[in-house]
Order: structure tokens, then C-alpha cells, then sequence
């Protein structure tokens, strides 16, 4: 795959300095950028994790297409493709922290309210248009908090995928973005500013769109994107049942979730996404194990997760998602190896045990109080001051384990 995409990035290349004047030339190969970009490192997607050979080439798509201008306004094909390089580069630099997400989805969002009205425009245009307008309600709860605005734009845009799929009820993309569309729903239910009522509304969502993702796999066993993405569901959900305090259910569904995407990711081991979602299920596993007391099984899930991030690509483990997974894993090992600490034993591997606890609590707490300084992304406040009370009890803790005390 990678001989084949350097092999076509040179071909490209080649003709890209010639196709000035000649639009459908430049909508073609801004086109075959962004699905080389895609390729190399899609956010939220299967890719080979080439993040920096994927931001370069989704540049030069965007360049492409910003060049063509009106000539191609009216072409329903080129916007399409348009839409879904804005979406793509959208995602790329949230996933990175960088404020030029929000023109990206913005504009994603303007050309496909656009196209849906073009006179070539088809039913699958108007689906594109609300799974936009719920992508933007996402990306602006995950990365600036819950609010009322994303609340109501995803709302809105689930009841426009509803009526769509009762008026194309054979229609399984139109279930898929629907699908979609109920599980940003319950990310933005359940984000920073969750109440009981709004943990409610996310955990039926939830359970929606597992419903959907769960059919389709079943009616397309060869379609593995339809598995992904129930598992996906299904890690979101246990999240959802955990802050509710659920923690059974909440254990089952992430050893559930755990156990698809390995699964999945030893089918597919050069899909970089794949293992970097079972990292996230385990530093999940690892908070739900905590909190229900199991401090074994929390310290070895999240060590777990911890040794998964370590095998990622040099350029992922800097991604802002993937350093918020490893803080995640840190502070719930911290928390579940200081918990321990109590338990009978000897005293000199036990204050080994409270050094290595508060070390990476203090590693846990210096990336949280980082994403507050650079507002990188909306907070979990009652998560945060759990590892600060942890990190607030390591000096008498340590303190017990001093020679005499």
C-alpha cells in the first residue's frame, strides 16, 4: 500500500503544476489527494498512521478546490467531494487541537447545505447535509464543552435523519448516518456539563444507534466498517453507564467493547485507529475498575493501555486524543496502585508502589491543568478532581512509608 501511494502521490504531483486552467483536472486530483490523505492517516478511521504525509496532501486538496472557485459551484460531484475534504480536514485538526477545525467544519457544513439544493442534488445530499450539521455540534461539544447550541443542532439534525430514514427505510448509508448521528448525540449528552436527565437522553441514544450498527453488521457480515462501529457504540456506552455510577453494567459493556475491537484490530493490525480504540476501551476498563473498588484489575488494564500507546506511531503518541487516552490510563493506575497501598504487605515494596502512584498522577494532572491553559478541549471537572485529590493525598501517603514513621 505504501509503494502504491508513493507511486501515485508522484503521478499526482506531476500533474498538479499543470492544472491551472483546466478545472476538472484540478477537481479530479484534489479528489485523489484527499483519498490519499484518507489513506495515509484519516481521523476516526482505518489508516496506515502517516499523520504528517496526510495533513500535507489534505492541504493540497483544499488549495485545489479553493483554486477552482465558482467554476464548478454548480457540479454536484466536485461539492460532494469538497464537503468531505472540509469534514476530513476538520477532524485532523481537532484531533491535533488546532483552532482552524472550527472554519474547516464550518465550511463542510455551508457546502453541504448548498448542494443539497443543486438541481442534480439526490436524497443521499440532504442525508450529508444534517450528518455535517451533527459533526459540527460534536466537534464543538468535544473540544469547547457542552452547551445548549450543540444540544439543539443535534437534535435537530437527528430528527433530520429520522425523517429521512422513514422516507428511505431500505436504505442501510441512510441507517449508518443515523447511526452516527445517535452517537455524537450521546457524546454531547454525556460531555462536561452532564446532568441526570441529559445522562438519561445520551444512554438511549446510545443504545440506538448500538441497535443500528448491530443490524447492519449482521445483514452485512463483509461490510467490517458496520462491526467498528458498533464496538464503537458500545466503548461509548459503558462511559455513559460509568458516569452514571452504573458500574456493572458499565464493566460489562466495556469488556464487550474490548473484546470486538481486539478482535477487530488483530484482523486488521496495520489499522493504527483500530489500536488505538482498544487503548482507549482498556484506559476506560481501567477507570470503571477503580471506581467499582477491583484495584488489581484497574492497575492492570491500565498498564495495559499504557504499554498500547508506547507501540504507537512517534507522531500519534502526540496527537491531543491520544495523550488524553495515556492520561486517562495514568491517573486510574495511580489512583487504583494508591488505593492499594493500604492493603497489608511489605512496607518497602509498598512505598515503591506510592512513588510510582504519584508520579503518574502528577503526569495525569500536568496534561489536565495543559488542556485547560491552551483550552485544547472541554474537561471532565468531576474526573479532574478526582486526580487531584489522589495527587493531594501522595505527601502524607509517602510520608507513612518514610523510614521511622
Amino acid at each position: 500500500r505504501e509503494m502504491l501511494l508513493k507511486t501515485s502521490l508522484s503521478y499526482l504531483d506531476s500533474l498538479a503544476g499543470e492544472s491551472d486552467n483546466d478545472p476538472a483536472l484540478m477537481a479530479e486530483l484534489a479528489a485523489a489527494y484527499a483519498k490519499i490523505a484518507d489513506i495515509q492517516g484519516a481521523a476516526g478511521a482505518a489508516n496506515l498512521g502517516m499523520r504528517t504525509e496526510s495533513f500535507a496532501n489534505y492541504e493540497k486538496a483544499r488549495k485545489l478546490f479553493i483554486g477552482l472557485g465558482d467554476r464548478k459551484a454548480d457540479d454536484i460531484a466536485v461539492q460532494r467531494e469538497h464537503v468531505l475534504l472540509r469534514y476530513s480536514l476538520a477532524r485532523a485538526y481537532a484531533q491535533n487541537s488546532d483552532p482552524r477545525w472550527q472554519e474547516n467544519i464550518a465550511a463542510a457544513v455551508k457546502l453541504a447545505e448548498r448542494a443539497a439544493v443543486l438541481k442534480d442534488a439526490a436524497p443521499r445530499d440532504r442525508v450529508r447535509a444534517a450528518t455535517m450539521a451533527s459533526e459540527q455540534a460534536h466537534l464543538t461539544s468535544v473540544l469547547t464543552g457542552q452547551t445548549p447550541a450543540a444540544e439543539a443542532q443535534i437534535e435537530q439534525a437527528i430528527a433530520d435523519l429520522e425523517k429521512l430514514q422513514r422516507e428511505f427505510p431500505d436504505q442501510a448509508p441512510f441507517r449508518e448516518h443515523l447511526g452516527h448521528a445517535y452517537r455524537r448525540g450521546g457524546d454531547i449528552f454525556s460531555g462536561s456539563r452532564h446532568t441526570p436527565e441529559s445522562m438519561a437522553k445520551a444512554v438511549e441514544l446510545l443504545r440506538r444507534s448500538l441497535d443500528i450498527f448491530s443490524a447492519l453488521s449482521r445483514e452485512y457480515p463483509n461490510q467490517q466498517r458496520y462491526a467498528m462501529f458498533a464496538a464503537s457504540s458500545q466503548g461509548v456506552l459503558a462511559d455513559a453507564l460509568a458516569l452514571m455510577g452504573r458500574h456493572p453494567e458499565a464493566d460489562d459493556a466495556i469488556m464487550l467493547a474490548l473484546q470486538r475491537n481486539r478482535a477487530l484490530s488483530e484482523a486488521d493490525p496495520k489499522n493504527i485507529q483500530q489500536r488505538t480504540t482498544v487503548m482507549s476501551n482498556l484506559a476506560s476498563a481501567a477507570r470503571i475498575a477503580y471506581r467499582r473498588g477491583d484495584f488489581a484489575t484497574a492497575s492492570q488494564r491500565g498498564r495495559d493501555a499504557i504499554a498500547l500507546y508506547l507501540l504507537l506511531p512517534a507522531d500519534l503518541r502526540t496527537v491531543r486524543e491520544s495523550r488524553d487516552v495515556l492520561a486517562d490510563a495514568k491517573a486510574y493506575l495511580g489512583l487504583a496502585l494508591l488505593a492499594s497501598t493500604g492493603q497489608p504487605g511489605n512496607p518497602a515494596p509498598r512505598q515503591r508502589t506510592r512513588q510510582e502512584a504519584c508520579k503518574l498522577l502528577a503526569e495525569s494532572v500536568a496534561f489536565v491543568e495543559e488542556m485547560r491553559a491552551t483550552h485544547a478541549g472541554a474537561i471532565d471537572e468531576d474526573a479532574a478532581t478526582e486526580r487531584s485529590d489522589g495527587l493531594a493525598r501522595c505527601a502524607p501517603s509517602l510520608s507513612k512509608g518514610a523510614p521511622g514513621a
